[in-house]
């Protein structure tokens, strides 16, 4: 879908976690880590599926500030295998914008597309 200033939006795609990954008293923990994974991976897959279809200019939206800020920091040391990936990707030859949506925001342009 395109976006006002005509640069392509990537919407998240989600991954199903493996059986009893949110089960237990680390519940809120292991949420927190599998939505914070699920919007890495979510950047990731729109990022490679981007690049095969040949696009140049991207927005990218997401509704958590902290893998806004994961993607959008320096490289660092300890940046996981992933953020990693997804760095290495936005270092191509193309025009790639992360930016942090309200999910307010996102849920009104979810129910227009």
């Amino acid at each position: 879908m395109k976006g006002p200033s005509g640069q392509v939006q990537v919407r998240p795609r989600w991954r199903v976690p493996p059986p009893g990954t949110l089960m237990g008293a680390g519940y809120q923990v292991a949420a927190g880590i599998y939505e914070l994974n699920a919007g890495l991976w979510a950047i990731l897959d729109g990022l490679e599926l981007a690049w095969e279809k040949k696009l140049t200019k991207l927005l990218v939206e997401r509704d958590s500030v902290s893998v806004v800020k994961m993607v959008r920091e320096q490289s660092r040391e300890d940046d996981t295998n992933l953020v990693s990936r997804i760095k290495d990707l936005q270092m191509r030859q193309w025009e790639v914008t992360v930016q942090y949506t309200p999910r307010l925001v996102n849920m009104a342009a979810d129910c227009m597309a």
